[in-house]
């Protein structure tokens, strides 16, 4: 089981299994941040009509202190895997949910051995037929 959480600081220590939204208040908010640790799902979702566009991703690991797991495999907080922005506008761009798992079932492994977080900043905008 996959908990979400809502917060309002950048400041954040997951354990594995959990995703986060890192904005305060996601029902009024546009511009949403959220992520997943590695092999669970993250959810991008937009109220009303409205629809997701994708702004930032990445799969891997730039902090040592978000997605808990064994110290060895936090070392590397350089890992990115610049398709991911790609991958996740494909998956959920121009729809008003989707869902998407953090793992190498959907992105290639940037840094084997490094356990790894998907994070995505995205906006929720009006659809458009053009």
């Amino acid at each position: 089981m996959t908990m979400i959480l809502t917060i309002n600081t950048q400041s954040i220590i997951m354990a594995k299994g959990y995703s986060v939204y890192i904005n305060e208040d996601q029902e009024t908010t546009k511009n949403r941040t959220t992520l997943a640790c590695e092999g669970y799902p993250i959810e991008l979702r937009c109220p009303g009509s409205d629809v997701v566009m994708v702004e930032t991703a990445n799969y891997g690991r730039t902090d040592d202190k978000i997605c808990d797991a064994d110290p060895f495999q936090m070392e590397n907080t350089q890992c990115y895997l610049p398709d991911a922005l790609k991958i996740m506008g494909q998956r959920c761009n121009n729809r008003t949910q989707c869902v998407v798992v953090a793992g190498v079932d959907v992105f290639p492994d940037p840094c084997p051995g490094t356990y790894k977080y998907l994070e995505i900043q995205y906006e929720c905008v009006p659809y458009s037929k053009y």
